[in-house]
């Protein structure tokens, strides 16, 4: 199918995806994406780097997506700032493949159609106007910080400091961004492996509630629970004190006595984030790594069903990773029922599979046909 939707004409943001010089992508395309993509590969591929550049297009390389990947994946690096003092600082290198950072390796992600691509590389200072440079740059670093990286998107362009970028700098950075007529950016929800935190449950609880979206989240628990939870409640406060921290707790039918949402387990936890997620990544991206943790397999089905129904239902496109068999093939049987039961024929979806050898991390993209005769006969596509 097309990326239109016959029904409602919700065009997808990413028809399709070229990833160069971004971590270990050296040069990866993908010819078609749906609706809802399924990303499988073994460990260490690239799936939570293709997530991540896909953060990176949605939130147009803003400074708090890059600052926000540099946390999470712990890539800091000791140094000094203007003044002597010690600071931690972004390691650049760890975005460009092969870590070679110059002007020769520029980073481009975003659809095949290379005018609406996002690029990164670096330029020297002396190359760019005093006007933008001042903007920017504290005149303490001037010769001190000789190369920039460069971000272009469409008509902007932005420039960020390589080293030494102090709290000071970063608060400028983001000044200066607010500022400029930047692309709209696309809504997107991240999920990572782990269980989200007290806090990351409540941030998007308050979200999906002004949106009047909670109630998905309490149909997808019943999918685990057999319809015996009747509502979620989020109590304590917003301190960060761990007394005070907000709590998901959960009202059943047979008890009056509220339950704490993580005493479920792990599925309960991942499923209600998920359903949340969904809802607050209307006409958006929602990205998930390792979309089975905390499943068990026999829930997968339903939680398949929920996942491409909301999704078509608020003109989602979904990108989830996984390295499980299971989770291929309930995916599969979720997505032919949704189209023979519920006429969802135009629900388009996406089977990629990452594969690193000699020429690098490149995909394969498999058809829905093939992808079902390989769960029904049991065998697992190379």
């Amino acid at each position: 199918m097309s990326a239109e939707s016959s029904e409602n004409g919700n065009k997808l943001h990413l028809p399709d995806l070229t990833i160069k010089g971004f971590r270990g992508f050296e040069n990866l395309e993908i010819k078609r994406l749906g609706r809802v993509n399924l990303i499988v590969g073994k460990n260490s591929v690239g799936k939570s780097s293709l997530l991540e550049a896909l953060q990176i297009f949605a939130g147009r390389c803003r400074y708090k997506e890059l600052a926000d990947i540099f946390h999470d994946r712990d890539e800091l690096i000791d140094t000094l700032d203007e003044g002597g003092d010690e600071i931690v600082t972004h390691d650049w290198e760890a975005l460009f493949y092969g870590r070679n950072l110059s002007s020769d390796t520029p980073i481009y992600i975003g659809p095949n159609n290379a005018g609406e691509q996002i690029r990164i590389d670096v330029v020297d200072q002396d190359q760019i106007d005093d006007a933008q440079l001042a903007l920017i740059l504290d005149n303490r670093l001037s010769g001190h910080d000789p190369e920039l990286i460069r971000i272009r998107f469409q008509d902007v362009t932005r420039y960020i400091p390589i080293s030494r970028v102090s709290h000071h700098i970063r608060t400028r950075l983001s000044r200066h961004e607010s500022r400029l007529d930047f692309p709209s950016e696309i809504r997107y929800e991240s999920l990572g492996a782990d269980p989200l935190s007290n806090a990351q449950i409540a941030r998007i609880w308050d979200k999906a509630t002004l949106a009047n979206d909670s109630d998905k989240a309490v149909e997808a628990l019943n999918l685990i629970f057999d319809d015996t939870i009747s509502a979620v409640y989020i109590v304590g406060g917003r301190e960060r004190a761990y007394e005070n921290e907000p709590r998901a707790m959960v009202k059943t039918v047979d008890h009056d006595q509220l339950i704490p949402l993580k005493s479920l387990g792990e599925g309960a936890t991942r499923t209600f984030s998920i359903a949340l997620a969904l809802a607050n990544s209307r006409d958006g991206f929602l990205l998930i790594d390792e979309v089975e943790n905390g499943l068990h397999w026999s829930v997968q089905y339903d939680f398949w069903r929920m996942v491409i129904r909301t999704a078509h239902e608020n003109n989602v496109q979904v990108f989830a990773t996984t390295h499980s068999s299971d989770c291929e093939k309930w995916f599969v049987k979720a997505l032919e029922s949704i189209r023979s039961e519920e006429g969802l024929e135009e629900v388009d979806s996406a089977f990629i599979r990452l594969v690193s050898g000699d020429q690098g991390v490149y995909a394969i993209e498999y058809s829905e046909g093939l992808v079902k005769l390989a769960v029904e006969i049991g065998r697992e596509l190379k």
